[in-house]
């Protein structure tokens, strides 16, 4: 599907801004992107390509050395090593949803970057929000480049308004030689570049959101490049009003988890506690089952929990050949949680849904053969990134960075 803007009574292909009544095309925009490819992002294989060969140049001599002292035969090695590849691929290739949904807000946007890590820990009930000046402000650490998000009640950006089907007021901004203070080295300074954008809902122009994305350097051609690519083709055809979400599921609740299911789903079974205290849900509509499910806090939950967020899909991924529809860190009013999708050979869509508070880790998995289902993926994947919990963790921060060995691959070209 091409891109579509209407502006002032004027219909033309691709993303249009317009700067002083003169019209021009949106830095990024490329008419050849579909409008649904936020749904299922992945970086280019040349990206994942050095991720992987990274890992291996890494990892493969350790390995190795497992098979000469007879820890490990040859197949097993390569099994590891496969296994793991795919692995760290899958969890580099994630995308970043931010969902504002309260009395006042309602809207879901997507970022095709990875949260590796929040920068600004204001207090203990909210893990990434920092406020400037009284508006909030969402800092993440992704590969490259850092997420900003502001939540505002007016608009800042002047200076080139564009028009979109999925947003109003929309402003461009681009800026060049930020300097800024090196953390630890403040007596230095290096220049950042910021590529933004903000908008407003059209059903809620009460709140003005900005999508900045921030590299180091002086207007490197290439990051600029990319971070307008992110913002045109990803960014804004992903806004949505998180209130269509009504028309096809209903709210329940299990403890502290506020969860979704589709209208005239059916709970089939409660099955209890396992060994290690898992309790499962199962609900059905159709051909579609989805499972609820939650265990008690493991004591290396704190370390591995972000890290290993995706062992249940990976257990399943690892036996039976698939391909990834999509990997997402989800910040819902500041909270953290974790989405993955993958559709394996045998046709059947398999996504998941992770969150944890004080006690226990909840999980939403979703199992359905899309040629058999008339709901579609995007509707099955909003359902399922909008659960929440109703009560705040004590105490929940996103050092996944930390906790993640392999960090250091992440930094892509």
């Amino acid at each position: 599907m091409i891109k579509r803007t209407i502006l002032i009574g004027l219909y033309s292909f691709g993303l249009i801004v317009t700067v002083h009544a003169t019209n021009i095309n949106l830095p990024g925009g490329d008419a050849m992107v579909p409008d649904t490819a936020y749904e299922s992002y992945s970086y280019n294989s040349v990206d994942m390509n050095l991720v992987e060969a990274q890992f291996r140049r890494r990892s493969g001599p350790v390995v190795a050395q497992t098979v000469k002292n007879g820890r490990r035969t040859v197949e097993q090695a390569k099994a590891y090593m496969d296994g793991n590849a795919k692995f760290l691929k899958r969890q580099a290739n994630q995308s970043t949803v931010f969902i504002f949904d309260d009395d006042t807000q309602h809207i879901r946007f997507s970022m095709p970057y990875p949260s590796l890590e929040s920068k600004a820990i204001n207090d203990n009930t909210n893990s990434v929000v920092n406020v400037v000046n009284g508006i909030p402000q969402y800092y993440i650490k992704s590969m490259n480049a850092d997420i900003v998000v502001d939540v505002d009640d007016k608009t800042t950006y002047t200076d080139r308004a564009f028009t979109y089907k999925t947003v109003k007021n929309g402003q461009w901004q681009q800026k060049y030689g930020i300097m800024t203070r090196i953390p630890g080295k403040e007596e230095k300074a290096e220049p950042l570049t910021s590529t933004g954008v903000e908008f407003s809902l059209p059903s809620d122009t009460n709140h003005v959101y900005r999508v900045n994305i921030i590299n180091r350097g002086n207007g490197n051609p290439d990051h600029i490049r990319y971070a307008e690519g992110a913002l045109a083709n990803y960014v804004i055809p992903s806004v949505e009003d998180t209130k269509a979400i009504e028309r096809y599921s209903n709210v329940e609740k299990w403890g502290n988890l506020e969860y979704r299911v589709l209208k005239n789903s059916t709970r089939k079974a409660d099955y209890e506690p396992t060994s290690y205290g898992e309790e499962t849900r199962v609900y059905k509509v159709g051909d579609i089952v989805q499972l609820i499910k939650r265990r008690p806090i493991f004591p290396n939950d704190e370390k591995h929990f972000y890290s290993g967020a995706f062992s249940t899909m990976d257990t399943m991924s690892r036996k039976y050949p698939y391909s990834v529809n999509d990997n997402a860190t989800i910040w819902r009013n500041g909270m953290p949680a974790f989405s993955g999708s993958v559709k394996f050979d045998n046709g059947i869509n398999y996504t998941y849904f992770t969150i944890r508070d004080d006690k226990y880790v909840y999980s939403i998995e979703v199992a359905y053969k899309a040629n058999a289902v008339k709901t579609s993926y995007h509707d099955i994947r909003n359902m399922v990134e909008m659960a929440k919990l109703i009560n705040r963790p004590h105490k929940q921060e996103f050092p996944a960075l930390k906790y993640i060995w392999e960090a250091d691959v992440f930094r892509l070209p």
